[in-house]
């Protein structure tokens, strides 16, 4: 598992990253009592190799339990300081219904809502597109061959995006997207309710016998 998240995090250099990992992993700082598990050792080097964060509490409940067994295997990195800073990460008592708990993380962050345009170009106008953009192709196509970085790449993306958006506001009419209503009585305690129930509706589909009839009550 070490190997595929150090090849995800090299493709994410420059991004903020949150990795949500199962792993048999033993160390006193993120729950379990002692550092007995090589594979701790190995997870501790990964997590300090790549500078990553640990949002794991000490002190936090087990994320898996079953039967007298516990473990704190399940462990939630970031990717810098910064992030861990907008986050909170608890374990959760509800009923899983699963080995593992629930794992519950709030980012605290401003989200900015992206809409974009849609143009009518059913009924024509592709001829006014074609001699508008036309007129831009010179000179992007000598933007793009003197892109020889990662920088100068996204510079010419964004350009060519305009150039596009340009050439479709003076050729096509703007499509009206239809306005949905917001829900105002549905919160986040309702969602995680809604999951619990999808999860106990799975558990009722793949149980038998006795374990079947019990889920079906409390189902």
């Amino acid at each position: 598992m070490i190997k595929e998240l150090e090849e995800v995090l090299s493709k994410l250099q420059d991004e903020n990253v949150i990795i949500g990992a199962d792993m048999n992993a033993h160390r006193v700082r993120w729950g379990y009592r002692t550092n007995n598990n090589r594979g701790g050792y190995q997870v501790d080097n990964f997590i300090a190799e790549k500078n990553l964060q640990l949002l794991n509490s000490p002190g936090a409940e087990p994320t898996f339990q079953r039967h007298n067994a516990e473990g704190w295997s399940a462990l939630t990195l970031a990717s810098n300081p910064t992030l861990v800073n907008m986050c909170d990460w608890e374990v959760k008592e509800n009923e899983s219904f699963s080995d593992h708990n629930f794992i519950k993380i709030i980012i605290r962050s401003e989200t900015h809502i992206l809409s974009y345009l849609r143009f009518k170009t059913k009924f024509g106008g592709h001829k006014k597109f074609h001699t508008h953009f036309k007129e831009e192709i010179n000179k992007l196509l000598e933007i793009i061959h003197n892109a020889d970085t990662i920088k100068d790449l996204n510079a010419t993306t964004e350009k060519l995006q305009l150039e596009i958006l340009d050439s479709c506001l003076l050729s096509y009419k703007i499509k009206e997207i239809p306005k949905t209503l917001n829900i105002s009585w549905w919160n986040q305690s309702l969602e995680i309710k809604k999951k619990e129930l999808n999860a106990m509706r799975r558990r009722v589909k793949k149980s038998t016998g006795e374990t079947r009839e019990h889920y079906q009550k409390v189902y």
